[in-house]
């Protein structure tokens, strides 16, 4: 027997990751080789960023999940800019990655990864690409009986 599981529990999944320090710790890079992530992706499948002042950065949680009238529960995460300081070193940019950070059980896993509609390059102060995300669930779930 296939259980089927409510929107209600599944906006509660959502939710218990956010009072998880693991969830929490999460870190976002980007990457500048041509890949697309798959289901199977790994961090070491993409060659990070290495522009004039790139850093990884802390992701941060906008509150509660919410269903959102078309079939998934979702959790959305804070945009974050990244600009260069300088000109030494561009990159071309093909994507980012989620994975766990150092203050959680999740350390170096990736959580996700998403390719750009269109590669972008960042090589100076004036080139900005603002990356927000969100975590989804879909409807309907089913779990064996």
């Amino acid at each position: 027997m296939l259980l089927k599981v409510n929107r209600e529990a599944l906006l509660a999944v959502l939710d218990s990751f956010i009072g998880q320090d693991g969830f929490l710790s999460t870190i976002i890079h980007l990457f500048q080789n041509d890949v697309t992530p798959t289901a199977d992706s790994l961090p070491a499948d993409f060659d990070e960023a290495t522009y004039t002042g790139y850093a990884a950065a802390n992701v941060l949680i906008l509150g509660l999940s919410y269903d959102d009238g078309a079939g998934q529960a979702l959790i959305e995460l804070a945009a974050h800019a990244f600009q260069p300081t300088g000109t030494a070193i561009s990159n071309v940019i093909y994507g980012y990655w989620l994975e766990g950070g150092p203050d959680g059980p999740a350390v170096g896993k990736l959580y996700a990864a998403a390719r750009l509609d269109e590669p972008r390059t960042l090589a100076s102060g004036n080139d900005i690409l603002v990356v927000q995300s969100r975590f989804a669930l879909g409807f309907p779930i089913g779990i064996p009986g």
